[in-house]
């Protein structure tokens, strides 16, 4: 018998946990998003340092698990402790 890992419930709090933040990443970093498939459209492709660049320019918001507030993301300062 296959072990198993939690109860149904468990696993869809944490599917719905899953799809908000994944919500929340995506209109909070809509404009990113956007210039990021202007570029693509035009020209199939991006490196790093324009893709930081796009993400410099639209003030992004940094976005952390609240259980890990001192993680930092390369283009912003990390949350102080």
């Amino acid at each position: 018998m296959p072990a198993r890992c939690g109860d149904g419930a468990e696993v869809r709090r944490a599917r719905a946990r899953g799809r908000r933040r994944a919500k929340d990443l995506i209109q909070s970093n809509i404009a990113v998003l956007h210039k990021t498939a202007d570029v693509l459209m035009e020209r199939e492709q991006i490196d790093g340092e324009e893709f930081q660049r796009i993400v410099m320019d639209a003030q992004a918001e940094q976005y952390l698990k609240a259980d890990e507030p001192g993680v930092g993301v390369p283009y912003k300062d990390p949350v102080p402790a």
